[in-house]
């Protein structure tokens, strides 16, 4: 009974109807490796062991976490989408997570007063050639860092794309206030099966980064 509590709090950490945000692409990746990493296979093994009870409450758990799987993908992906739309994004998609779970891989934030966060994810399906590729960033990242809603907002991510030459100046002067991150590798999360594609592919190429926007137009056009 302890581990479908365990679930449903879970579960309940993904629906902002009941006023708690999103985990985002980190949180659905621990969710899928609960699911397929610990539950299924321990589901398998305790059913197979004969302790019916214990096995039965693994399959419970098991089944709870495709309900934020699929809130993930027909709620939160949308959600973002016309987020990134209204702000007139062309490039980045803004997708916003919950700042209590972001303040636990980003610690050095912990004590300022943030009231947004969101990971920033790149369209990867637009084909551009290099100079097109950092215009369109560039520009999109400008309309992040300049809209009067920004203050306060910690943006993070996990990409082998590389950073415009002015933000990746800004980052530095940002991680001298310790404001900022921008590190090789990924975020410490492993990727799990059939998601993060793009990631895996260029994973020696991945870097994370977290960035804070502490006032409006800290960056000119």
């Amino acid at each position: 009974m302890q581990l479908v509590l365990i679930c449903q709090v879970l579960i309940l950490s993904h629906i902002p109807l009941l006023h708690i945000s999103s985990m985002g692409t980190k949180g659905r990746d621990v969710v899928i490796w609960l699911m397929m990493g610990i539950f299924a296979p321990l589901a398998i093994i305790t059913l197979l062991l004969g302790n019916k009870s214990l096995g039965i409450s693994l399959y419970t758990c098991y089944l709870l976490t495709i309900i934020p799987i699929l809130w993930f993908y027909l709620v939160e992906v949308p959600n973002s989408k016309k987020i990134s739309q209204d702000l007139e994004l062309d490039f980045i998609i803004l997708m916003p997570v919950n700042v209590s779970w972001v303040k636990l891989f980003t610690r050095k934030f912990t004590k300022y007063p943030i009231k947004k966060a969101y990971e920033i994810h790149l369209k990867t399906n637009v084909h551009q050639n290099l100079s097109t590729y950092f215009e369109n960033l560039d520009d999109d990242l400008l309309k992040i860092l300049n809209n009067v809603n920004m203050q306060d907002t910690l943006v993070i991510w996990e990409t082998p794309s590389p950073v415009p030459s002015r933000f990746r100046k800004l980052i530095k002067e940002k991680r001298l206030l310790n404001q900022a991150i921008y590190e090789k590798g990924g975020w410490g999360i492993p990727y799990p099966p059939f998601v993060n594609h793009y990631l895996k592919k260029y994973k020696n190429r991945v870097y994370h980064g977290a960035y804070l926007i502490t006032k409006r137009s800290e960056i000119k056009y």
